[in-house]
C-alpha cells in the first residue's frame, strides 16, 4: 500500500523525538511526550490517524517506518529519541537496523511480542523494548500487591480503560 506522491513528500522535521505507530501503546507514549512537553513528531502509516491529530495540533507526518529514504528525508538518525510501538518485529529490526547504520547514538525503543523477539532487536541495537503482554503482567501484580495504592490504582485504571474504550 502506498501513498500518493504528495502524501508521501515527508518535510525535514527537526524533532527530538520520533514516535512509530500510533496503536494502543503509541497513544500512550503521546500523552506522556505531551505531559513531559517533549517535542515529537508521530509518524503513521495510515493517513486517516495523521490527518486527526494534525487536526488537532499535532505534528505527525505519513510515512513507512521500513523506508529508508523516507528516514533518511525525516533526519531520523539525528533524533533524540525514537520510538516505535509498531507491533511487527520485522519493522523494528528494519529501523533499528537503519539506525545503527547511521550510527544513531540517541535511545531507541521499539516494541516486540515475544521475548525471543526483544532478545533480536536488543542484540539489532535497542535501547528498550516494549513487551506489551510482559508489562501488562507486570502493571497488574504492582495492582495487586501496593496496599496502599490498590484501591486508587484500581479506580485510576478503570478510568483509563472507560475513557480508551469510549
Amino acid at each position: 500500500k502506498r501513498a500518493p506522491e504528495a502524501d508521501r513528500s515527508a518535510p525535514r522535521l527537526s524533532s527530538r523525538t520520533y514516535l512509530f505507530g500510533l496503536h494502543n501503546i503509541g497513544s500512550a507514549a503521546l500523552k506522556a511526550l505531551e505531559d513531559i512537553d517533549q517535542p515529537f513528531v508521530v509518524v503513521d502509516f495510515d493517513p486517516t490517524v495523521i490527518r486527526e491529530l494534525t487536526d488537532v495540533g499535532v505534528s505527525a507526518v505519513y510515512g513507512d517506518a521500513s523506508d529508508e529514504a523516507f528516514l533518511e528525508q525525516l533526519g531520523v538518525e539525528r533524533a533524540h529519541s525514537v520510538i516505535s510501538t509498531i507491533p511487527e518485529v520485522s519493522v523494528s529490526l528494519e529501523l533499528l537496523g537503519y539506525l545503527r547504520a547511521r550510527n544513531f547514538k540517541g535511545t531507541a525503543i521499539v516494541s516486540a511480542r515475544l521475548p525471543e523477539e526483544a532478545s533480536k532487536c536488543y542484540a539489532a541495537g535497542a535501547t528498550f523494548v516494549i513487551i506489551p503482554t510482559v508489562l501488562g503482567g507486570e502493571k497488574l501484580r504492582e495492582l495487586l500487591t501496593e496496599k496502599k495504592t490498590r484501591r486508587l490504582s484500581w479506580e485510576r485504571l478503570a478510568r483509563t480503560s472507560r475513557q480508551a474504550a469510549v
